[in-house]
């Protein structure tokens, strides 16, 4: 089969998908999120083992029971997020709307009188598209977001396509800096992720007690262009209701060195530290499949031990 055909099987596969899962009422939606997380953890086994070689690290206090446990929990919660996003699709505000409970109200009045854009960071933890589709539709100025091109372009046209009808607007990696400061200057809101390893490209600061590769962006986008900087986070309470709320985690001038590198790593260390105590309160619902530890630091050439798995 030829790539370009693949490609439409692929794309029609998936839109049949979201119109199925938008069809199922959301109890059953859980159920088969559910389903899948059981056959993906428990008998596929899709990167099981990274996932506890992840969690040790990040509690190395935990028993094995304790640690699968974890592990599945977050697979089912994984599971449960995209089959979300599926749905998000073809939702409208006001039923989005009736998802949320904002902790942080009067973000609006904080940043908007700024006029400096506002930069939003965030993690693979809680329901981050519904995070971004929430922030990005009360901001007047649209939003940018950064997004990884995927190899199937009706795939990736389509994915942009839904991110449009939340007010934001696609940007990819390549130029990403100077389309971002661009935006910022528009007084626009620029919405990234931040917590994957890039290996040696990203800066090294601690996350759980050990240097991980983290993507600087969001720190250069801060002090470049002197815009707020804020983690957005949404985290489940119920099936489908989340708590979003924002972390302040501008740096100060008076507390800027002058050195654009160590200011980078301060922005950076405050964001991983956020993005820790969120984790810490709701394990189960971080993205604990990436090999967040992947790339060692040169002065940290030691393996992690793995978690011994009992089938």
């Amino acid at each position: 089969m030829g790539k370009r055909l693949q490609h439409v099987f692929e794309y029609l596969a998936y839109r049949g998908l979201e119109k199925l899962v938008f069809l199922l009422p959301w109890t059953l939606l859980e159920k088969v999120a559910f389903g899948l997380a059981f056959i993906a953890y428990r008998l596929v086994k899709i990167r099981r083992q990274v996932t506890l070689d992840n969690l040790r690290q990040a509690f190395p206090e935990k028993s094995f029971r304790e640690l699968d446990a974890l592990a599945y929990a977050s697979y089912r919660h994984f599971c449960w997020v995209a089959l979300e996003f599926l749905k998000l699709g073809r939702l409208g505000f006001d039923q989005l709307e009736t998802m949320v409970q904002l902790e942080t109200p009067g973000w609006l009045e904080e940043y908007l009188p700024q006029n400096r854009g506002l930069i939003m960071v965030s993690g693979h933890f809680g329901n981050w598209e519904i995070a971004g589709a929430y922030f990005a539709s009360c901001w007047p100025h649209q939003a940018t977001v950064i997004q990884k091109r995927q190899n199937n372009r009706r795939v990736d046209r389509h994915m942009a396509d839904l991110r449009r009808r939340w007010n934001m607007e696609v940007v990819y990696v390549r130029n990403a800096v100077s389309n971002c400061l661009r935006a910022l200057a528009k007084q626009k809101l620029v919405g990234l992720l931040a917590d994957q390893d890039i290996g040696h490209r990203g800066v090294f600061v601690p996350f759980f007690g050990r240097r991980a590769s983290t993507p600087p962006g969001a720190a250069i986008l801060h002090l470049k262009s002197g815009a707020p900087l804020v983690f957005a986070y949404a985290y489940r309470r119920e099936r489908h209701s989340f708590r979003l709320g924002l972390v302040d985690l501008s740096l100060p001038k008076k507390e800027r060195t002058g050195n654009m590198n160590e200011d980078i790593k301060t922005v950076l260390a405050r964001y991983n530290r956020v993005l820790e105590r969120f984790v810490r309160e709701h394990p189960e619902q971080y993205f604990w499949m990436h090999k967040r530890w992947k790339t060692a630091p040169p002065s940290e050439n030691v393996p992690l031990k793995t978690a011994v798995i009992r089938s």
